[in-house]
């Protein structure tokens, strides 16, 4: 399987429920960013992908809510495609390093 936004949509489809997306737009019209929002009914969470352009900004919302799902421990990683995996753990870094900038300690 070579998409991860497909992966996410045979999961859940032995499941019998589907993600939907819903996408927003920020910043000036010659340079967008776009972010997009995945919810998935049944599931207490709203998985969140940024970026420059739609489609990224879907599968990051995607690998997000997979992420949400192996943290529940109603995924192994192990069912991850690999080719995903790597891209997680940067995502999961970047939100970390943009919660810090955005959210300094008060020293």
């Amino acid at each position: 399987m070579s998409d991860i936004k497909q992966f996410l949509y045979a999961w859940l489809g032995k499941r019998k429920v589907t993600p939907n997306y819903d996408f927003s737009q920020t910043g000036a019209k010659h340079k967008p960013r776009f972010k997009c929002e995945v919810i998935v009914e049944g599931f207490d969470y709203v998985g969140v992908g940024n970026s420059t352009n739609k489609k990224d900004a879907q599968s990051n919302a995607a690998k997000d809510f997979i992420q949400f799902l192996v943290r529940q421990g109603l995924m192994q990683q192990s069912e991850v495609p690999t080719f995903a995996v790597s891209f997680i753990i940067s995502c999961m870094l970047q939100n970390l390093f943009l919660t810090a900038v955005n959210n300094p300690l008060d020293n």
